[in-house]
């Protein structure tokens, strides 16, 4: 324990919280030379809470169960051997890891389609300005291609700093600037043609 407090390998606990004997212990297991002793070590701490009675703790018997072929402790092979080699708890913990190594990401594969006849003739359009609305604007790149393409923007939505004056900048200005898409009602966001919201 002296040797853990002195060598103070992790970070201390929140202000008010004590590092008990087991968490001294399994920072100093974090040297590969002193897992041994602090294997050793932390099965003394057990069979002092048990008043002598012979019984490996739960993470002890796990580390076991899951490291066969790792000497843990001096007498490691002695106590593995008082457990079973896998629980039905275990071997469903394993199998549930397994699994879900397994799983494929669902990918959406839509019907194919054919492109069918305009709804208007091509010397249709829009008679006044096109609108966008940036719903995730940062810096306002896309913004500014939006108004390259000769879009107007209606409004933006980008919390306070540097990268909203940018993006209103970028924008060629906007109607209405909002903090976040969560902290505005629908009903106040201007209508716009084109709504986009960045990279995201």
């Amino acid at each position: 324990m002296e040797e853990a407090k002195e060598a103070a390998l992790f970070k201390d606990l929140p202000a008010q919280r004590a590092k008990g004997d087991e968490l001294w212990l399994m920072e100093l297991a974090s040297k590969k030379d002193r897992r041994p002793h602090v294997m050793q070590a932390l099965m003394w701490l057990q069979r002092q809470r048990e008043k002598g009675s012979a019984r490996m703790t739960r993470a002890l018997v796990d580390c076991g169960v899951h490291l066969p072929d790792t000497e843990l402790c001096v007498d490691h092979a002695s106590w593995v051997k008082l457990e079973q080699p896998t629980t039905k708890d275990h071997g469903q913990q394993r199998q549930q890891i397994l699994d879900s190594m397994r799983i494929e990401p669902f990918v959406y594969e839509p019907e194919p389609t054919e492109l069918g006849p305009a709804d208007r003739h091509p010397w249709h359009g829009v008679a006044g300005d096109v609108w966008f609305g940036d719903v995730g604007a940062g810096s306002g790149l896309f913004a500014a291609v939006f108004k390259e393409a000769g879009a107007r923007c209606r409004f933006l939505m980008e919390p306070q700093g540097p990268k909203r004056q940018r993006a209103v900048t970028n924008a060629g200005g906007a109607e209405a600037v909002f903090e976040t898409v969560q902290q505005v009602d629908p009903v106040d966001v201007p209508w716009v043609h084109i709504l986009q919201g960045g990279p995201e």
